[in-house]
């Protein structure tokens, strides 16, 4: 399998890449003759090309690299309408060159044109008061220019492969935050997570374990997490990692699936978790024999509750002394492992 450079048309704002089956190894790029190059729409010409390989082959990728700062306005969506005509997979645009921007009238449709099966990337400003419903609706994303993407956004995301954001308005609390709506979402949201925080420095990257029940390590370099998905039954990918790039202020968000080369990981948060629920429990049970331990005292000698309300307590502390037991045996199994765990 092969992937060739099929077509390199000086002037024209639009480059293809096609996928083929069965093309030999030295393949050499196709470049138009001297005679084309004075061609008036070097841009159609070399859609021309392409249209005319993708009938003669059965190419199973095609990509292209769309140059925005050659075609603008109504330029732009003509030459774009002309370009979709070939089934693309993926779909790069290009904006990056100084003092140029793509404007939030060319954002929307460049991105309402896209098909939502392709991979999209966008190299470029995009404004800040930029929306669009189909942003983050396509099977891999990646916009470089972030700063307009909101927490809504974010934790709106459905069934993508990959979603990368160049800088962002974000912080370790939105970070936290989305853990813990990831946890607890009952659909399938993204294979993987890729962005920068508004800080390039994490001084103290460990705040994003606010309140979670995970595992982590910190090191000099990066600060990792580990949490589990509490739906197990709806979602495949139910185990997630964040690695927080402390000097960088890079977070990277990788979702598993429940397999063997996870299950001792998972096993270890389901602990975690009954930890968790063991020191709630026995909480709420000392609670319980304080305050049935205050009504025998209060009561009235003779008085049938009194007993009753003193053996409800020793009851209570059978419990509270097994519940302990459990407690210490699944801390043991915690003990020594590569990860350090927390419980809020």
């Amino acid at each position: 399998m092969h992937k060739i450079r099929l077509l390199n048309a000086p002037d024209s704002a639009i480059s293809l890449i096609i996928q083929l089956m069965s093309l030999p190894e030295k393949c050499q790029a196709i470049i138009p003759e001297e005679a084309d190059r004075e061609t008036r729409d070097t841009n159609q010409k070399a859609l021309d090309i392409a249209q005319r390989l993708h009938s003669v082959f059965t190419p199973n990728h095609c990509e292209c690299s769309i140059i925005v700062y050659k075609h603008r306005g109504n330029d732009l969506k003509d030459f774009v309408n002309r370009t979709f005509e070939l089934p693309f997979n993926s779909v790069g645009i290009c904006a990056d060159f100084v003092d140029d921007s793509i404007t939030v009238d060319e954002a929307n449709f460049l991105i309402n044109t896209v098909p939502s099966s392709c991979s999209l990337t966008v190299n470029g400003f995009i404004p800040i008061d930029f929306q669009n419903e189909k942003a983050f609706k396509f099977n891999s994303v990646y916009y470089s220019s972030a700063g307009w993407v909101s927490f809504e956004n974010l934790i709106a995301i459905r069934n993508s492969r990959n979603v990368g954001l160049g800088f962002t308005s974000f912080d370790i609390s939105d970070i936290n935050n989305f853990l813990h709506y990831w946890i607890n979402c009952e659909e399938e949201m993204m294979k993987s997570l890729n962005l920068h925080l508004k800080k390039d420095r994490i001084e103290n990257a460990k705040e994003v374990l606010a309140t979670l029940v995970c595992m982590y390590e910190n090191n000099s370099e990066d600060f990792i997490c580990v949490v589990k998905a509490r739906n197990d039954k709806n979602r495949k990918r139910i185990l997630g990692k964040l690695t927080i790039q402390k000097r960088a202020g890079h977070i990277v968000f990788t979702t598993f699936e429940d397999k063997e080369s996870s299950r001792d990981t998972l096993k270890a948060l389901e602990n975690v978790q009954k930890h968790k629920n063991l020191n709630l429990e026995i909480r709420e049970m000392k609670k319980e024999e304080i305050e049935k331990r205050k009504i025998h005292k209060e009561m009235e000698e003779g008085n049938p509750l009194k007993e009753e309300a003193l053996k409800e307590a020793e009851r209570l502390r059978y419990k509270i002394k097994e519940s302990e037991k459990q407690f210490e045996a699944v801390r043991r199994l915690l003990i020594g492992r590569r990860y350090r765990y927390t419980i809020p």
